[in-house]
């Protein structure tokens, strides 16, 4: 809804699709941008085949590939790895990446899932180094 709002035409294939499935819809539609969302773990392999097929056989020269969801978002960096174009947090960040068509290196670098330690308050003071 977002992108439609946006004035991008949409279409969504559904989850669970073959490969085959994917490279038939990518020569039926020509499509811009392919988004991949939400992958579990165990599916990163076959994330990185299907980027590797679509890559080697230029199913479309001009289709810029983003992830977005799931692994992509705690796992930094993996977007890189498995051979994506583009890559977004949030539905907006997506919309903005997919307009602008700029890789998210060109954006703030983002810190996911890492958090501050928190100390205890004590009376102790901060360790100091032994020389």
């Amino acid at each position: 809804d977002l992108f439609e709002s946006d004035g991008w035409e949409v279409r969504f294939p559904g989850g669970g699709l073959t490969n085959d499935d994917i490279l038939a819809f990518i020569n039926e539609y020509a499509p811009d941008i392919l988004l991949i969302y939400g992958t579990a773990p165990k599916q990163a392999p076959d994330v990185r085949r299907l980027i590797d097929t679509i890559k080697d056989i230029n199913a479309w020269p001009y289709m810029r590939i983003m992830v977005s969801g799931g692994l992509f978002n705690r796992a930094e960096g993996l977007w890189e790895e498995i051979g994506a174009d583009l890559f977004a947090t949030t539905a907006l960040e997506a919309l903005q990446v997919a307009s602008n068509d700029t890789p998210m290196e060109h954006y703030e670098r983002r810190t996911i899932n890492r958090r501050k330690k928190r100390y205890k308050k004590s009376g102790r003071k901060a360790p100091v180094p032994v020389k």
